[in-house]
């Protein structure tokens, strides 16, 4: 699979990036989430490419993606821009998972629409630590200590936080076990400092302002289930994107893409027909 070179120009930094391509058509990009990468949306990358080019991205010190100096939610959002340009694409309907949904957030907040015609947030939170007007177990389901705890056991227990994290984020993980295994697996390709640092810096995230700037069509799929959001969260980005659409799965928790394959791919293959570009009068 390709390399792309880009240029991540407000830090002066050039990297590459490894991207997963598929079929043809208006562009399906996806946006993987901590500390997993492209592959997590395997399922999602042979359904939709039969009708939609869909391109999966590693980002910095994910998967097959070299680290950058300074992993940041701002920095991974430089690199997804500097894909989209480099690649020359337009109409682009960007969808982001968890981390991958705050890195959609942060692209917003600093390109506006550039580039694009939709957006996915994937069960993600606009601020995931408790703050003036977002209360922990009403509007997050973190706290400091929870996030310092997982911090402190990083560096010498690496494995059983991601499956500890991995195992939350499923449903019914007994369900699940090859998925949850094979997940583990993949998200110990990640960088271990580059990760601990971008999964710190995604916790001191807050989008909340920038969400009723967003000027594109927007798809918010959240699971039912979930312990990483809560349904007042979800309800604060309906109501605070100017122009969105929420679809909760039932059956799924963090995961849905991976719970719930096919109405993941049905609702998404929905919205980007119903965003795509008119085709041209001859």
């Amino acid at each position: 699979m390709p390399l792309y070179d880009v240029t991540l120009d407000d830090v002066g930094e050039t990297t590459q990036l490894h991207v997963v391509e598929r079929g043809a058509g208006d562009s399906i990009l996806l946006v993987h989430g901590w500390p997993t990468g492209a592959a997590i949306w395997h399922h999602q990358l042979e359904a939709l490419s039969a009708e939609h080019r869909v391109l999966a991205v590693d980002l910095p010190g994910f998967g097959s993606s070299p680290p950058i100096r300074e992993p940041t939610v701002a920095a991974f959002a430089l690199a997804v821009k500097g894909f989209i340009d480099v690649a020359e694409l337009s109409n682009v309907f960007l969808i982001g998972w968890s981390m991958g949904a705050g890195t959609v957030m942060s692209y917003c907040e600093q390109f506006g629409g550039h580039g694009l015609r939709a957006l996915g947030i994937v069960d993600d939170c606009p601020c995931l630590l408790p703050s003036r007007g977002w209360e922990l177990g009403v509007d997050t389901t973190f706290s400091p200590e929870g996030v310092d705890e997982w911090r402190a056991r990083w560096a010498d227990d690496r494995r059983s936080v991601i499956t500890e994290l991995t195992a939350m984020e499923l449903k019914d993980p007994s369900r699940h076990r090859a998925e949850l295994a094979w997940m583990v697996e993949e998200s110990m390709k990640a960088e271990p400092d580059g990760a601990i640092a971008a999964l710190m810096d995604a916790f001191g995230c807050d989008f909340r302002e920038g969400l009723a700037r967003v000027p594109v069509p927007t798809l918010l799929l959240y699971g039912a289930a979930s312990q990483m959001t809560t349904p007042a969260n979800r309800e604060f980005m309906e109501r605070t994107i100017p122009d969105a659409t929420l679809v909760v799965f039932d059956e799924s928790a963090h995961t849905l893409m991976v719970e719930e394959p096919e109405k993941f791919n049905r609702v998404v293959d929905e919205f980007a027909r119903a965003t795509a570009t008119p085709p041209r009068r001859s």
